[in-house]
């Protein structure tokens, strides 16, 4: 009998042991690897900057490049009126036409007084830069696969796919009117997370990661304080991005080049707070900081003329600040 109690007792104290060695490998309160979804609003500043730099024309330079152009449009009516070329050639250097055409000296002088009259000191060098600032509004989702490593799981990673939408506007000083805007980001990401507290489907942690993918901005229509629309084309009222694009269509390279970037791709640093209160419920709060000015806009003078020298360029830039949003989420 005594033998037999023995033997329970050595039992039952194996059975313990085995117990919790089983239960100190198996962590319990970890969070569980598995893919999720979640979505939320998100806010932020973003800013826009159009820098104007003017290369320097001397009235000397302005002058000859007037003259070349007023010779070449004379030239080309000629040739309109069915004369060749050599015979244009000819009435430029004599005037002897029917109808008493200027000769090449008159053309000049009359280039000549038409700069010196707009530009008598030439074109002077100069930076301008206009910055412009509004806010967005929009939401957020985003879902991929979590999974966490060691033994009490505290350290993990997750990859994913995102998409947001904002809208709002900004309020351009110089010409007094509201812009309304709009930006999409689509993209993948990748944070590292950790948990700092983890109890049962409680846990409290922190994440920080970084996502790239494409952002693209849509800017629509305007009108100044009079009600006229700033953005034309034909007459008729077009959107921002309407105007760029038209232009830069337009644009042939003979006198400049022009590229219109309403999309481009964006990097952005994601850090935030996150907490699971349930197995399948959770929230985190974050912040998205992206790292890149999008080109929307840039022309670049090729030619001197009244914009200033060959070189002088103009550019339009525009980025979301950072980013502050707050997502339920939802792991399966």
């Amino acid at each position: 009998m005594v033998v037999s109690k023995q033997f329970l007792s050595f039992k039952y104290s194996l059975l313990g042991v085995g117990t919790l060695t089983f239960l100190s490998l198996v962590p319990l309160s970890g969070e569980k690897n598995g893919f999720f979804v979640e979505g939320g609003l998100e806010y932020s500043y973003f800013s826009g900057l159009d820098t104007h730099v003017v290369k320097p024309a001397t009235l000397q330079e302005l002058i000859q490049a007037k003259q070349q152009e007023f010779v070449q449009e004379y030239i080309t009516g000629l040739l309109a009126l069915g004369d060749s070329l050599k015979q244009a050639e000819h009435y430029l250097n004599t005037g002897t036409t029917p109808s008493g055409v200027l000769n090449r000296t008159a053309i000049d002088e009359h280039a000549k007084s038409v700069v010196e009259s707009t530009f008598p000191y030439g074109i002077p060098a100069s930076i301008t830069k206009a910055p412009y600032g509004g806010n967005l509004f929009g939401i957020d989702l985003q879902a991929g696969y979590k999974q966490f490593f060691g033994k009490k799981k505290h350290w993990g990673v997750r990859y994913y796919v995102l998409f947001s939408a904002q809208g709002g506007s900004y309020y351009n000083k110089e010409g007094g009117y509201n812009q309304s805007s709009g930006n999409l980001f689509y993209g993948v990401g990748a944070d590292a997370l950790y948990n700092f507290y983890q109890k049962r489907h409680k846990t409290y942690g922190v994440f920080a990661g970084v996502m790239i993918g494409g952002s693209s901005w849509f800017m629509g229509g305007a009108k100044n304080a009079s009600g006229a629309c700033v953005y034309t084309n034909n007459g008729k009222c077009v959107s921002m991005n309407d105007y760029y694009g038209n232009l830069t269509s337009a644009n042939d390279g003979n006198v400049s080049r022009a590229s219109f970037s309403p999309t481009f791709v964006q990097f952005l640093i994601n850090v935030g707070f996150r907490t699971n209160f349930t197995r399948h419920q959770g929230f985190e709060v974050g912040m998205r900081i992206p790292t890149i000015d999008d080109p929307y806009f840039r022309i670049t003078y090729t030619k001197i003329g009244p914009w200033g020298n060959k070189g002088t360029w103009e550019n339009l830039t525009f980025r979301r600040g950072v980013a502050v949003y707050a997502n339920y989420v939802y792991n399966f």
